[in-house]
């Protein structure tokens, strides 16, 4: 996956990139960006209350999507999060953890679901 991305997370790779070396809802220390998509990001990150490292997916919003268009991506970004809390199957990720975060004023809101055990 690239930073050179169609869609309504286009240019989120880039942006986000200010996420590296911070510390996210003062749970996640994120750690390296892994791969990035339509969606937004997905970093590799530590937990810092149970120790362990998580992958933490952010969807980055464009500040020029309507209200409307914000609202139904985050709502298929929060779908995408709860289905995969019900999936059980060794080989898919489970969903440990989900909220949103303000990044900064002129910023749209970061949604992130965290999952678990990521493994290199």
């Amino acid at each position: 996956m690239t930073s050179e991305t169609a869609g309504p997370a286009r240019g989120a790779a880039v942006a986000s990139d200010a996420l590296l070396g911070s510390v996210v809802d003062r749970r996640y220390r994120v750690d390296e960006r892994v791969g990035a998509g339509g969606f937004g990001c997905v970093y590799a990150a530590w937990h810092l209350s149970l120790d362990v490292r998580v992958a933490l997916k952010v969807l980055m919003l464009e500040p020029e999507l309507s209200a409307t268009e914000r609202d139904e991506l985050v709502g298929r970004f929060l779908h995408e999060a709860r289905v995969l809390t019900r999936l059980k199957h060794p080989h898919i990720v489970a969903a440990l953890d989900l909220g949103t975060v303000e990044l900064g004023p002129d910023s749209a809101p970061v949604v992130r679901p965290a999952h678990h055990s990521m493994t290199r």
